[in-house]
């Protein structure tokens, strides 16, 4: 609990819904969308009005705002921009008053524990989101703004180390598709004798849909757990994105295995058909309805070179394309279209040669995840720290 007065945002900050229509807004202007946050306050790229028409109003904001993604806030899509622009409408832009600090407010509301909190008051099923009038409930804590300033610096140097740490792992993740791509090149329809992925997958499976808890199954008491779909992404298996299944039998074919190569069938237009390989699996954890796991034959094709496969940009394109649905939120890839895909299928000497190589980097990324896990462990201590008066 904070040692300081508490306040209700809204009586300490305003949220600037000034609504620029679109027949307002000059060509050049910055434009932000959700796509473009990052969670942890990292702004990747934007677009400029006129590289794209504007068929709605759209949020003003400056460099005084920090901007709140009300849309699937679970995201924590919260940034400070240092520009002016526009924003889309699911974005709030949020000025702070004279008794809060800016980056103060940003590294609150940026904690877990406050993206939570956002999280539990959303409302909406598929898409869920936070009412401007929940937010502004937020209780926030008021020290002294010299304290602010203070708390704010030393997150700010905590948040540029773990930015760095993360930008290098995220280099060393690069580098199997970049070994992938020295081994085989372009592994699409264009190349050899491309095989229908029909010719070496021997099965497609997945888990049912099930009434799961909102939090992580607890790992102490090897709790059954159901994946999420953030489990797999960028070709990496993260075995914590579960969520708890209190009670009730599951199938022991859906429980994952060390060495199953996993894949999301329904997401995102950009994220459907994200693949990854289970290389440590806990007991006792599920597959749900919107992963695939695919048994393909061994003695044609390696779980390594399928999971590079599915990486390379012009299998992403094929699997983007196979994908169907009418939300451009949630896209399919059915079992048929994904078996009538066509990849390159080298001799499995090859493929073998590729994982023993593969094997070594993958034991360094694992090193370079293991740091980025203890910082943030440190990351997450000196906010709770900080916003509890210890620091």
């Amino acid at each position: 609990m904070s040692k300081w007065p508490m306040a209700a945002l809204g009586d300490v900050a305003s949220i600037d819904r000034k609504v620029v229509p679109p027949n307002q807004i000059k060509e050049g202007t910055t434009y932000l969308g959700l796509e473009h946050l990052e969670r942890g306050g990292r702004i990747a790229g934007h677009e400029t009005i006129g590289d794209f028409s504007v068929a709605s109003a759209k949020h003003s904001f400056t460099e005084e705002h920090i901007l709140f993604g009300k849309l699937r806030p679970n995201l924590g899509k919260i940034a400070r921009p240092v520009f002016s622009g526009i924003c889309s409408t699911d974005l709030l832009p949020i000025k702070s008053g004279s008794q809060l600090e800016r980056s103060f407010l940003f590294h609150y509301l940026s904690q877990d524990r406050m993206i939570d909190h956002a999280a539990s008051r959303a409302s909406g099923a598929n898409l869920p989101r936070l009412s401007p009038a929940e937010l502004l409930k937020f209780p926030v804590p008021l020290p002294p703004l010299d304290e602010q300033r203070r708390i704010a610096a030393i997150l700010d140097q905590a948040e540029l180390i773990h930015s760095r740490q993360t930008q290098s792992q995220q280099l060393t993740r690069s580098v199997p598709q970049a070994v992938f791509r020295e081994h085989f090149g372009d592994v699409s329809s264009r190349s050899k004798d491309p095989v229908p992925l029909h010719d070496v997958i021997e099965n497609i499976s997945s888990g049912k849909s099930l009434k799961c808890e909102t939090r992580s199954r607890d790992d102490a008491t090897n709790e059954p757990g159901i994946l999420k779909l953030s489990a797999i992404t960028q070709g990496v298996f993260k075995p914590h994105e579960n969520k708890a299944f209190p009670a009730g039998e599951l199938a022991a074919e859906n429980e994952v295995r060390r060495g199953d190569l996993l894949m999301c069938r329904k997401n995102t237009k950009d994220l459907v058909g994200t693949a990854a390989l289970v290389d440590n699996a806990p007991s006792n954890l599920y597959l749900p309805d919107l992963i695939y796991r695919i048994d393909y034959d061994k003695s044609l094709v390696t779980g390594e070179y399928l999971l590079g496969a599915f990486r390379t940009k012009e299998i992403r394109r094929d699997l983007e394309a196979a994908a169907s649905g009418s939300s451009a939120s949630m896209a399919n890839i059915s079992r048929a279209r994904l078996l009538n895909i066509v990849v390159h299928i080298p001799p499995i000497e090859d493929q073998l040669a590729y994982a023993t190589r593969l094997r070594s980097i993958s034991a360094y990324e694992r090193r370079t995840a293991q740091r980025l896990e203890a910082l943030d462990a440190l990351v997450d201590s000196l906010q709770s720290r900080a916003f509890r008066g210890e620091l």
